[in-house]
């Protein structure tokens, strides 16, 4: 992004350098003021309550918690929601299990909103959620075959100051940090895997900050300690949901060189990209995150790669680049359907 002081210097800096470019976002200011003015228009027509949850509004943090909590309650035969950890400022991280039962079942974790900017993420960990529970009837066999882990945001406080405060803010309100006046941490490149390589920055003003050690936020580690504590857990497939792309991005993420089962982890991104163009005929790409997008040492996907999922993928969501990270509530249940039938589709194969 660019004010309009440094436009005419970012552009003749382009033009004297050969670098071609298109303008995605006229006005980023307007376009959050206008989201801003819609998001509160549906929230003095439709007030955000469990029992009128769903999936045409962007929610908070608290009402996200309610509605889970709710869900899981009538649903308390087959899942338990439970705090895994708390974040800087306090708040709980909660993370919902569901299963049916029985022992040695492979296991899928699946998490949302590492940063704090990508609520379009915990609207898609959501709807998995409740197509597993309140949809259950139609789901029996896969809720027979597999376990699911959920947290709907792990970053919570980025989350919430991303609604109220600074709409565009990525990383975790930790700090201030290294002697400067900034603050926060970018969670997905905070994991001890490559940690402080290549795509990720020390210094903690940058938005690619990966903090002071691995693990050092609350939420990353969080995760982390969930995930040790259970060694006997059959994992067989990492989600990290994340906006904005379209694209599924495998390991490795800090390299451009391919793990050896690439070609079989590529398969199973080709039959969920497939599956998302015939629900609502979307193109994702597909591809390592180092060669498809950028490097991002100490990701999370790598992480889980390397402590035994064999399928370890980010989605990043909708949409190319006309809203961004500010993407219309109406497209919320079209990205959530399209992402759904990839995750069939995944399932299908493993």
């Amino acid at each position: 992004m660019a004010t309009d002081e440094n436009k005419k210097f970012l552009l003749d800096y382009l033009k004297t350098h050969g670098l071609d470019h298109s303008i995605m976002i006229a006005d980023v200011e307007k376009l959050v003021s206008e989201e801003r003015a819609q998001m509160s228009l549906k929230r003095l027509i439709n007030p955000p309550t469990v029992k009128n949850f769903g999936w045409t509004q962007y929610y908070s943090a608290e009402e996200i918690d309610a509605w889970v909590k709710d869900t899981v309650t009538k649903h308390s035969d087959i899942s338990t929601v439970e705090v895994i950890g708390q974040t800087t400022e306090n708040r709980p991280i909660h993370l919902v299990k569901i299963s049916t039962g029985g022992s040695g079942k492979p296991s899928i974790f699946i998490d949302g909103a590492f940063h704090g900017n990508e609520w379009l993420s915990p609207a898609v960990t959501t709807y998995i959620i409740n197509e597993l529970l309140n949809s259950r009837a139609k789901h029996e066999a896969i809720l027979n075959a597999f376990d699911f882990y959920i947290v709907p945001i792990v970053n919570v406080d980025g989350y919430e100051y991303s609604r109220n405060t600074n709409r565009y803010w990525r990383k975790t309100r930790s700090g201030p940090h290294g002697g400067t006046t900034c603050y926060g941490v970018d969670t997905n490149r905070n994991f001890a895997f490559h940690f402080g390589e290549s795509g990720s920055s020390d210094n903690p003003c940058s938005e690619s900050y990966h903090g002071p050690k691995a693990f050092s936020e609350p939420e990353t580690d969080a995760l982390r300690k969930y995930v040790e504590a259970l060694p006997d857990v059959d994992w067989v497939l990492y989600l990290s949901m994340h906006s904005n792309g379209p694209m599924f991005q495998s390991p490795w993420h800090y390299t451009t060189t391919l793990p050896e089962d690439h070609d079989e982890v590529m398969g199973i991104a080709s039959a969920a990209i497939a599956a998302i163009k015939a629900r609502h005929g979307k193109v994702y790409l597909a591809g390592s995150g180092g060669k498809l997008l950028y490097f991002s040492a100490g990701c999370s996907v790598d992480w889980f790669k390397d402590i035994g999922f064999k399928y370890s993928y980010t989605i990043e969501l909708r949409d190319k680049g006309q809203y961004g990270f500010a993407l219309p509530p109406d497209q919320i249940i079209p990205n959530a359907e399209e992402i759904w039938a990839a995750f069939e589709a995944i399932l299908n194969k493993i």
